[in-house]
């Protein structure tokens, strides 16, 4: 026909035009035939490319054949585009319809338009009666098919292409997820499980739309779905396993430790182990000075009550500094830190507990003189070590307690402080950073063979005014020449410090201790004093 002649000849004038040809296949995927323009048509044009074929709808939203495709024909040589198995790839659409230019063929007809150098221009029907539109991923109103090779074509150029995750990415994400969840889910309480559920359904979403503006599709459905059978899963199992165990916890150790404690034993319950266990501890014992004058020139009802008060105050502290008060005997309290619970830093609580008695005391102390009742001294020993945690005694009365070498020395010490008018000594192993401290001396106490380090507990670190600070430099000084044997050296600095100071219960005892040394000069010394009585 002529108008196909001068058809032919505009195109191969213009030598930019590409054609769209369709593809049909057999059941077995095998090419039949294909249906494109005439021959002379077709060979006027730059290039052909196939459109569509057999494509579901469904896959039409989403893909578009990327091998030997029109749009691949429209852009010409391109680097290689990522393209399924069947040889397809996603259309990264850059918005709804109508996000491009179009005209109609009237105004074309009549030359209404300009702008169009050096575009790409697509010329498609658009009617809904032709049935070529399609619900796309992007806006709530169909798109023409032209209109979706636009978005494939852009694809195509701006090189954002997207993909799939792999079976093993889909894989590792819910492997991650799953962790996630449930860590979360068996260890917090319900509200705060739903919190966290909420949470990463939240993070996953935002997730999935940064990795599709990176080019990769995340799954939105098995996450969600893992999830929330996950949380139903680990509800289910807590409220009928962890409620019945928490009530258990709490009746076996209300008896012997704080309400807060038996709380935080019963929210974390797998870090507690019923029965008789070794543990890092720090212990404390405390006792009133001249306790046994004291109660015997006092009537045993105003005994009891102040002593009542002065426990109140003590075990408060304790408890404040997430101590456990093990027992009362007469006047003494014993206390421990690291169980039931573990707690890393053991030695600087119990020592911050013992500094704070000393302060209450003082204030205490000042409330019973003003009523008429007398004033008490406390001496505390502390010290750290390995100890056997767990319920001791037998089948009708036990205690939740803690035994060993530990617990005893740190009785020891506590004991300790009358030769030393000491108030708080610890042992060499409880020393931590944060307080100031006087060395007072290397002993071996009685029943043990082993010589160790104790120290008088100051204050806490910054604290202890700069004069103390250099008395106490001074008394270290003065203990380097007693344990080196230089005796007369070592009496002379302490006397001095005495001097300075006017009354220290370590100088005394050392200026006393030292005269006897060089009445009676030791054999084999190496600076360790043996205690022969508790």
């Amino acid at each position: 026909h002529p108008s196909d002649i001068l058809l032919a000849g505009a195109m191969e004038e213009a030598g930019n035009v590409v054609l769209i040809k369709y593809p049909y296949f057999d059941e077995n995927g095998e090419m039949i035939y294909e249906v494109k323009s005439i021959d002379l048509i077709s060979s006027a044009a730059k290039a052909e490319g196939y459109a569509y074929g057999e494509m579901s709808q469904s896959d039409l939203i989403l893909k578009i054949n990327a091998v030997e495709s029109f749009d691949q024909a429209v852009i010409g040589e391109t680097s290689d585009i990522p393209v399924d198995e069947d040889g397809e790839m996603y259309i990264n659409y850059v918005g709804p319809k109508s996000s491009y230019d179009s005209y109609s063929f009237a105004d074309i007809y009549a030359g209404n338009f300009e702008g169009l150098e050096d575009k790409i221009v697509l010329i498609g029907v658009g009617t809904p009666t032709l049935q070529d539109h399609y619900s796309v991923p992007l806006g709530d109103s169909n798109m023409y098919g032209v209109e979706i090779h636009a978005n494939a074509i852009q694809t195509i150029l701006d090189g954002n292409f997207l993909r799939d995750v792999t079976m093993g990415e889909r894989i590792l994400i819910l492997a991650v997820l799953a962790a996630l969840a449930t860590a979360a889910f068996m260890y917090l309480n319900i509200w705060a499980g739903l919190a966290t559920f909420i949470g990463l359904a939240i993070a996953y979403w935002i997730s999935a739309k940064f990795a599709f503006r990176s080019g990769l599709i995340l799954d939105l459905i098995y996450p969600f779905l893992a999830l929330a059978t996950l949380y139903v899963s680990t509800t289910l199992y807590r409220y009928f396993t962890e409620i019945q165990e928490k009530k258990q916890i709490k009746g076996a150790f209300g008896h012997y430790v704080s309400k807060e404690v038996v709380e935080e034993i019963a929210k974390n319950p797998g870090a507690l182990k019923l029965g008789g266990e070794k543990r890092e501890v720090t212990a404390f014992f405390a006792d009133i000075a001249s306790f046994t004058t004291w109660s015997e020139g006092t009537e045993p009802e105003a005994l009891v009550a102040q002593l009542n008060e002065y426990f109140s105050m003590i075990s408060e502290i304790i408890m404040q500094n997430q101590g456990t008060v093990d027992k009362f005997e007469g006047d003494a309290i014993m206390a421990f830190w690291g169980a039931p619970l573990p707690l890393p830093n053991h030695a600087e609580l119990a020592c911050k507990a013992a500094l704070e008695c000393r302060y209450a005391l003082e204030d205490l102390n000042k409330k019973w003189e003003s009523e008429g009742k007398r004033k008490i001294n406390i001496r505390v020993g502390i010290n750290s070590g390995e100890a056997i945690i767990g319920n001791i005694g037998s089948k009708e009365r036990f205690d939740y307690t803690a035994i060993g070498d530990t617990i005893n020395l740190a009785a020891r010490l506590e004991s300790a402080n009358k030769f030393y008018a000491t108030q708080i000594m610890i042992s060499e192993k409880s020393l931590t950073e944060g307080f100031e401290t006087r060395r007072l001396d290397r002993v071996r106490v009685k029943g043990k063979t082993e010589p160790i380090d104790i120290y008088e507990l100051l204050a806490e670190k910054g604290k202890l005014p700069e004069k103390a600070l250099a008395l106490v430099g001074e008394f270290h000084q003065a203990i380097e020449y007693y344990r080196n044997g230089k005796f007369a050296e070592a009496k002379e600095r302490f006397e001095k410090l005495l001097a300075e100071v006017g009354h220290d219960g370590p100088t005394k005892t050392y200026i006393a201790r030292i005269e006897k040394l060089i009445a009676n000069p030791p054999e084999g010394w190496d600076g360790t004093w043996t205690f022969d009585s508790k």
